[in-house]
């Protein structure tokens, strides 16, 4: 029995049927399910994290070996692409700072059923916020510095193709982002927020 649904359960009540859930049961399941969330998340921000590295590491090996060398100019003058790596490592260390935070949200051994719901809504209401300011923590360090390179580096008839083409991926994660957490995380969290009010 898991804590999907024992949530259904008590959304399709109509007030004239009962459950009867044991205690352990019900914290089992809601500690499977706080341990599952906690583990989705440290996937996301741990691959997020390397990909953000990986790239940053790559954009700054751009400004400083390769381009200069192939162009023959001071690697300074190519301070759009180190400034592309240093968005990449600004949100890299986005989700360290999230890997720290989690620490604050993740179930313990020793919780009960009430405090591991309140941690969990905490978690969903973190990640909820996380999501819907996606556009300022990590599509415009991003998004920035690659149009300043576009506008320096690429040829006259692709800066706009390309440019557009940015763009729209970028609104494209945003608004992807908004929609799950609308879609997904909204509805835990207040599914969540029902169990512990049954629960208190």
């Amino acid at each position: 029995m898991d804590l999907e649904y024992l949530s259904g359960l008590w959304q399709s009540d109509d007030g004239g049927t009962h459950f009867v859930v044991s205690g352990d049961d019900l914290h089992e399941s809601v500690r499977r399910s706080a341990e599952k969330q906690e583990r989705q998340l440290k996937r996301r921000d741990w691959l997020e994290l390397s990909i953000g590295m990986l790239c940053g590491v790559f954009f700054a090996a751009n400004a400083l070996i390769f381009l200069p060398a192939m162009m023959g100019t001071p690697w300074y003058s190519q301070w759009d692409w180190l400034l592309l790596a240093v968005g990449c490592f600004w949100v890299s260390g986005a989700f360290v700072r999230e890997r720290r935070e989690a620490a604050r949200f993740a179930p313990q051994v020793d919780d009960d059923i009430r405090t591991t719901l309140q941690r969990q809504s905490e978690s969903l209401r973190h990640q909820i916020g996380l999501l819907n300011r996606v556009a300022w923590w990590y599509v415009m360090p991003i998004a920035l510095p690659l149009g300043i390179v576009t506008l320096r580096s690429f040829p006259s008839d692709w800066k706009l193709s390309y440019g557009i083409t940015v763009f729209l991926f970028m609104a494209f994660i945003i608004v992807l982002n908004k929609w799950y957490a609308k879609r997904t995380l909204t509805p835990q969290l207040e599914a969540n927020e029902q169990l512990l009010k049954e629960v208190s």
